[in-house]
């Protein structure tokens, strides 16, 4: 297995003819995976998140752009594609076949191993993908009776565990969370988390519809496409900041996800999305590296500001409620220096250096912030 994959892509255009010329399905995307990250690939429906998989994964060659992996142009070499794996939205199981059976099979007739090293590595995706309690059961038909097969989720998992039995160390995923639900979608996310980060350090590129607040967290890059053009492309955390620094900050509590779609679908509104979506992509487009980089800094100076305050660095929640409360504020707040605090007129600031410079327990922070939430909508205090 070749370890260690960085995907890069620059200009990938698509095209296709139409009565009344050719429609561009891509316009000049450009970006990169890094070994042990996930991408998201996110969008509104018809965005060209799934034509831009395949053109990465070479499922589709008719495209523009340079395409490579570690520096190396792969648009006309295949020698790398046994490192890497395509998983598609649908699930193809025998129902008749157990879990085992099914992966045995698939490793006959997908890789050279003898009897002995199949049956070793069909063990071992068995373990990393938490499938060995229910090896021996039968698959199944997911429409039939309840105990007659194995469940969505393990499903999920199974057709993770189909294509990792190569030992990939790139892996594209086409929308694998549809048709679950939150819990369900968390679940399988964190599964493809634990692959990336595993020790083989795999890269993982991943489409995915409208995630929940909890499974956008999860991922470590965002490029959010728009009518086939880049509205977005950075850090999964850096992009609030993005879109309050050109006028587009989220509400209180927001997701982030939700309230980026929100923007470019509405409708209600279907003039002032498209004039959106338009005016995001140009300034997408006019931002120079430096600037990306910049967006990427802005994040996590807000959060050594706030492990600056408290001593110690408060859990997850607590960074992303302080980071949505500042709303448009996070750039004045997080510069060399400052102060930070988010405080309510004429009360004490709930966020200061504490007397002993001692951090407060997490959960005595987080009922502070909470109750600071019901009392008003918190203010910048820069």
């Amino acid at each position: 297995m070749v370890t260690g994959l960085t995907l890069s892509w620059s200009g990938v255009g698509v095209a296709i003819p139409t009565a009344s010329g050719p429609k561009k399905i891509l316009d000049g995307v450009s970006g990169e995976a890094h070994a042990g990250e996930m991408l998201a690939i996110m969008g509104p429906s018809g965005a060209g998140k799934t034509s831009l998989l395949n053109c990465l994964a070479k499922r589709n060659n008719e495209f523009e752009g340079a395409l490579s992996i570690n520096g190396r142009d792969i648009r006309s070499d295949d020698s790398l594609n046994r490192s890497t794996a395509y998983m598609n939205q649908s699930e193809l199981f025998l129902p008749e076949l157990t879990v085992r059976e099914h992966l045995l099979f698939q490793a006959e007739i997908r890789t050279d191993y003898d009897a002995a090293a199949r049956e070793q590595r069909v063990d071992e995706v068995l373990a990393e993908l938490g499938l060995d309690k229910v090896a021996s059961s039968l698959i199944g038909d997911a429409a039939g009776e309840a105990g007659d097969h194995i469940s969505r989720n393990e499903r999920k998992r199974l057709n993770f565990a189909s294509e990792i039995l190569t030992d990939p160390s790139l892996l594209f995923v086409d929308e694998p969370t549809t048709g679950l639900d939150s819990h369900m979608a968390e679940s399988v996310v964190k599964n493809l988390r634990a692959l990336a980060q595993g020790k083989q350090k795999r890269t993982i590129v991943a489409t995915i519809h409208q995630p929940s607040s909890d499974v956008y967290r999860l991922f470590d890059k965002l490029c959010f496409l728009v009518d086939g053009r880049v509205a977005y492309f950075g850090r999964a955390d850096a992009a609030v900041a993005f879109f309050s620094k050109i006028g587009y900050p989220p509400p209180a509590h927001c997701n982030p996800a939700d309230h980026i779609m929100r923007l470019f679908v509405n409708p209600n509104d279907p003039a002032g999305s498209a004039k959106r979506r338009l005016e995001i992509c140009d300034n997408f487009a006019a931002s120079a590296l430096a600037d990306k980089a910049e967006q990427g800094e802005v994040a996590t100076a807000a959060e050594a500001a706030v492990r600056r305050e408290l001593g110690t660095p408060p859990p997850l929640p607590v960074l992303m409620f302080a980071r949505f409360a500042l709303r448009a504020c996070p750039l004045p707040c997080a510069a060399p220096g400052s102060r930070f605090s988010i405080r309510r007129k004429k009360t004490p600031g709930l966020l200061r250096r504490p007397k002993r410079r001692r951090s407060p327990a997490a959960p005595v922070l987080e009922l502070r912030l909470a109750r600071a939430a019901r009392r008003s909508t918190a203010t910048c205090g820069c």
